[in-house]
């Protein structure tokens, strides 16, 4: 079996919900699907600028908005869908379950579904019991059902049931990702979470993986400038995780490249840390296979990181590097 970590949900856990608490569930509010939005004034070459000209919302308020930093006021979702000359069923249909405590939810469940600890084991087990009412639901509940589904999957895995059953989960899972026209953060949070689960238990390779190609060119399509640093931490571990996949499914040559494609945008769109610059780098030299001195350099990676382990701060990302680099020597 590979190494269970996911950088890209650690930092989203990290970032979202630190202290790792179980969201509530109990009531289901709404949002609007902000990243149709970012599209439809895409597609319709409406600029941003607009925006403030015509209703008073400022380009950094809205970028802020469309991360999921704040909340507008309903209003402003009114003027903002007029702009885009959306009709009153077009905008009906942009309402979507609130994503914030979705997102928290399945990242948490995704992070300690593996329950190395007992307070993991005990998180995962509280997670399970929360979602159980959302099993019959018949209101509009998928996305709950969906992590609640992944949690089954886990479990058959574990328990070591029959494989038709392991299955009918992934199948449920992978149905709803072969739906989705345009990946969401949730999508792609548990698109990388089954991924993962299926690569750390060998599992055959099916839809997720075969459309790995489409997913890699949604998470190349998302280093863009104008993303706030908070999104930019979870997608370059993203990339990162997809690399790892990506070598551990198919070969070390596609990673590589995958990954060289990835920071030659990552460096011209963002300003990197030195430390995530550090773990881009020591993920080229995991993937960079027809190196003469592959082994020679990861072995310098894992001392610098051991080094730093000692004489400064040593943060779990680097433990997880640190894992990928042990594990391929």
């Amino acid at each position: 079996m590979g190494t269970m970590y996911l950088l890209g949900v650690k930092r989203l856990v990290n970032l979202l919900n630190p202290e790792r608490i179980v969201p509530q569930t109990s009531v289901i509010s709404v949002n609007i699907d902000r990243e149709q939005i970012e599209e439809i004034r895409k597609t319709k070459g409406i600029y941003v600028r607009t925006f403030e000209k015509k209703i008073n919302l400022s380009k950094s308020r809205y970028y802020r908005w469309l991360n999921y930093e704040i909340d507008l006021p309903m209003e402003y979702l009114v003027s903002i869908t007029k702009l885009l000359g959306l009709s009153s069923i077009e905008f009906k249909d942009l309402f979507v379950n609130s994503t914030d405590e979705l997102i928290q939810l399945l990242s948490l469940t995704i992070d300690v579904s593996f329950r190395t600890t007992e307070l993991e084991k005990e998180t995962f087990t509280t997670i399970c019991s929360e979602l159980e009412k959302f099993r019959a639901s018949k209101e509009d509940t998928q996305l709950y059902q969906l992590i609640l589904i992944f949690c089954d999957l886990v479990k058959s895995i574990q328990d070591k049931r029959e494989d038709s059953q392991v299955n009918y989960h992934i199948n449920r899972i992978e149905s709803y990702l072969a739906k989705s026209e345009y990946l969401t953060l949730y999508d792609m949070v548990l698109y990388l979470g089954l991924m993962k689960v299926k690569e750390y238990y060998r599992l055959p390779i099916t839809y997720v993986e075969e459309n790995m190609d489409s997913f890699c060119r949604t998470l190349l399509a998302k280093i863009k400038p104008n993303r706030l640093v908070e999104g930019r931490s979870f997608i370059l571990g993203s990339i990162i995780d997809l690399s790892m996949l990506l070598a551990s499914r198919f070969d070390s040559k596609t990673a590589f490249q995958f990954l060289v494609q990835a920071k030659e945008k990552i460096v011209h769109s963002w300003k990197v840390t030195s430390r995530d610059l550090e773990l881009l780098e020591c993920a080229l030299v995991l993937h960079d296979q027809h190196d003469q001195n592959h082994t020679q350099r990861i072995q310098e990676a894992v001392a610098n990181i051991h080094n730093r382990r000692i004489f400064e701060e040593y943060s779990d990302e680097e433990e997880i590097m640190m894992a990928f680099l042990m594990g391929s020597i």
